[in-house]
């Protein structure tokens, strides 16, 4: 990343990383510059998540490892929500998705018995 200027001050590549969080914590150096990597990628849209609409789904852990790379579940409102937004090559209609909520990365996928975004608390 070039360094830039924001509100006066110079911005360098450093800066940026400290302020997405401690990742101390990652042993992998890869999933680390992954971790790094999704604040400097870009989305081309968004679907909106209303703040009542999902809750967290905890982390599984095994043998002092925590493994948040887990998939979490959406609703098909939110799913079709994607198709509408989303142009789909072939007119494939995928169910599982990957996606950044809330400055995390996670899949979610549609669950037959989550039937609307406002009646669940799930993402």
């Amino acid at each position: 990343m070039a360094p830039f200027v924001l509100n006066g001050s110079l911005v360098f590549a450093q800066n940026v990383i400290q302020a997405l969080g401690d990742f101390r914590s990652i042993r992998s150096p890869a999933k680390c510059a992954a971790r790094i990597g999704q604040a400097f990628s870009q989305s081309f849209s968004s679907v909106g998540i209303p703040p009542e609409a999902f809750s967290r789904m905890p982390d599984v852990k095994r043998n002092d490892r925590t493994f948040s790379d887990g998939c979490g579940t959406c609703s098909s409102d939110v799913l079709h929500q994607v198709w509408k937004n989303y142009p789909q090559a072939r007119g494939l209609k995928p169910t599982v998705l990957q996606i950044r909520f809330q400055g995390e990365s996670c899949r979610a996928c549609s669950v037959l018995h989550v039937p609307t975004m406002s009646s669940t608390q799930r993402y």
